[in-house]
């Protein structure tokens, strides 16, 4: 991007990957979501809700189908567009369900190097939020002209039915508030390296 004779150059970049229309029954997996039990993520205002399980792919029979197209992108994510020399295993895995109005505190995946979140269904008005800790863009609160990758503190987007959502385990993130008429249900997984990491005293083998 260059403006007169000044060229941005984007550095240490926080991103995220969406995949699109997955090679997946989203109408079964809706239904086999229905079946879990939930609990709410907090006692204080109008929260989503998770489901008990955190390992709810190896309970699913949609389970082994979806971790095989997840999969397929993750590797696509991590080698091809990251350009990581590692594998990568998924650990866990839960459900979470968010009635109209009701929405998931900030928050962010401690002991995980990656994270992704599948929609099964989305009419177009759900949405995941991801916030920013750097100090350069806190430290002060100056009008914006037009929010934009390197001034915006907060970024939001619109799912849609088929999407997968992958980022780092560490980027603070949360579900939006639902407008919508209809529940939204979403699988969030979370994932690690899978070799060899690190060299010398370094080196280990996860």
């Amino acid at each position: 991007m260059t403006y007169l004779n000044a060229t941005v150059q984007s550095i240490f970049t926080p991103s995220f990957i969406v995949f699109k229309n997955l090679n997946l029954d989203n109408n079964q997996i809706l239904k086999e979501l229905n079946n879990f039990s939930y609990q709410k993520t907090s006692v204080y205002g109008n929260k989503s809700q998770r489901s008990d399980s955190i390992k709810v792919l190896n309970e699913m029979k949609s389970g082994d189908k979806i971790k095989k197209e997840i999969n397929l992108c993750l590797d696509t994510a991590i080698k091809k567009i990251w350009k990581y020399d590692i594998g990568h295993t998924i650990v866990n895995s839960w459900v979470t369900k968010t009635n109209t109005n009701c929405d998931s505190d900030s928050h962010s995946h401690k002991n995980f190097w990656l994270s992704a979140v599948y929609y099964p269904y989305s009419p177009g008005k759900f949405k995941i939020r991801f916030e920013s800790d750097r100090f350069d863009l806190t430290s002060y609160e100056i009008n914006v002209i037009e929010y934009n990758c390197f001034n915006s503190t907060a970024w939001d987007y619109e799912v849609f039915t088929g999407d997968l959502v992958v980022f780092s385990a560490a980027l603070r993130h949360k579900i939006y508030v639902n407008t919508a008429k209809d529940t939204r249900y979403s699988i969030a997984i979370n994932i690690l390296p899978k070799g060899k990491i690190g060299t010398n005293d370094g080196a280990l083998l996860v």
